[in-house]
């Protein structure tokens, strides 16, 4: 199943200028992949020694993955580097697993399974009233100690018997059904580059612990979403074609966040180590604020994916840098993980200023000159901290020199 751990110096350049396009993101998703089998793995290995009796079907849904990867290891590794994967092994890997979260891997095999159009039979948790196959949708069972279903793929389609309840069958998957809701994916093409993403507003795996997640949308809601990320894509491929290019590749899934009570407050975005490919974020307002949150949150998820694969830094953890974006001093690596998060958001505001379509010229160039300084502050700190590998070296010459090229365009003089 494994690919070799490496990304190509090509890529590795677009991406510390910035950037990179749906190669470079083939090659973090191919060490995604790489990584996500090790996990599975390591959460087999803990299951053994922690909790004995789900590791059947583990294993049973093990087999089922190497099965599939044989013929179509593409949907595999499509199933294997969603977001919540990544959620559900951190989950299973943190000590306090139930055998119910050990056994959504039976979940994500059925989906690899289903869309590879295989006869399968596998046993799936039901977990918080419902079972859940990722990317394809969800069921509600009935009666609140059921606590797993058998799930058979045959020629009639997907048939799913909750213990003690009696059989379901979907003959389509992408219908709503008795008490089956498919899952809601956003499409979206704006000058030949397309987007497809999961809105994943209900998997149990969809968000780490401690965030307010929305509830299940309401289905006008879900077709907000989908007006707004329309408007936000089309502003994305006109003004920043290479950065739509590999979100086109490499953004997996939107999870909804619950909105702050307190009135007036800022809208919330995250993404998390774990799940690579994956942006939460509170229902979007407008779509320049989307463009831009997307912008923002998927340079986080490049370079966390780089940083699982390369080490730019030492991994010190007790210097603190002070950054113009917040009021708490942070790490080296939270520190340059925000430049470069911010180095797209000044490229935002160049974009703004040469093309002048959405913002007044003074807001846009105020906001490049601030942004640049913003960056520009933090990386003189990063490069200047020892903390550096060869590696990281490169990457803070790669992002420096884009920094240059944006005070060039607005003409702001070098920090």
């Amino acid at each position: 199943m494994l690919s070799p751990l490496t990304i190509p110096d090509r890529d590795f350049a677009l991406l510390a200028a910035g950037g990179g396009d749906r190669a470079t993101m083939a090659a973090l998703l191919a060490g995604q992949f790489s990584r996500r089998v090790l996990l599975v793995v390591a959460v087999l290995d803990a299951a053994r020694r922690k909790a004995p009796g789900a590791v059947p079907i583990l294993e049973a849904s093990y087999t089922l993955l190497s099965d599939v990867q044989r013929t179509h290891p593409h949907l595999v590794a499509e199933v294997l580097t969603l977001p919540c994967a990544g959620n559900w092994a951190a989950a299973c890997l943190r000590g306090d697993a139930t055998e119910a979260t050990y056994h959504y891997l039976a979940c994500l095999a059925a989906s690899a399974a289903f869309r590879a159009g295989r006869e399968f039979q596998i046993e799936v948790p039901v977990l918080n009233g419902a079972l859940y196959l990722p990317m394809l949708g969800s069921m509600a069972v009935r009666g609140g100690g059921m606590h797993a279903a058998v799930i058979r793929r045959g020629n009639e389609g997907l048939a799913i018997t909750p213990a003690g309840n009696g059989r379901t069958v979907i003959p389509d998957v992408r219908a709503p059904a008795h008490r089956w809701r498919p899952a809601r994916v956003l499409r979206t093409n704006a000058g030949g580059r397309g987007l497809t993403v999961w809105l994943d507003d209900c998997d149990p795996f969809r968000a780490p612990p401690g965030l307010r997640i929305e509830p299940t949308l309401a289905a006008k809601e879900a077709a907000r979403w989908q007006r707004i990320l329309d408007q936000a894509w089309q502003s994305l491929v006109r003004r920043h074609r290479e950065h739509a290019d590999g979100m086109s590749a490499g953004l997996r899934a939107l999870t909804p966040l619950r909105e702050r009570a307190e009135p007036g407050s800022d809208s919330d975005s995250a993404t998390a180590t774990d799940a690579i490919g994956g942006v939460l974020l509170t229902p979007p307002r407008q779509a320049e604020h989307l463009a831009l949150t997307l912008l923002h949150e998927f340079q986080h998820t490049k370079l966390a994916a780089l940083e699982q694969v390369v080490a730019l830094h030492n991994g010190d953890q007790r210097r603190r840098y002070q950054v113009w974006w917040r009021d708490d001093p942070r790490p080296l690596g939270a520190a340059l993980h925000g430049a470069y998060a911010h180095l797209a958001v000044a490229g935002y505001w160049d974009s703004a200023l040469r093309l002048g379509d959405a913002y007044p010229r003074d807001i846009a160039r105020k906001e490049l000159a601030y942004w640049c300084e913003a960056v520009g502050d933090a990386l003189a700190q990063i490069s200047q901290s020892g903390a550096l590998t060869m590696s990281g070296d490169r990457f803070i010459a790669g992002m420096t020199l884009t920094l240059s090229q944006l005070r060039n365009n607005a003409a702001i003089p070098a920090y």
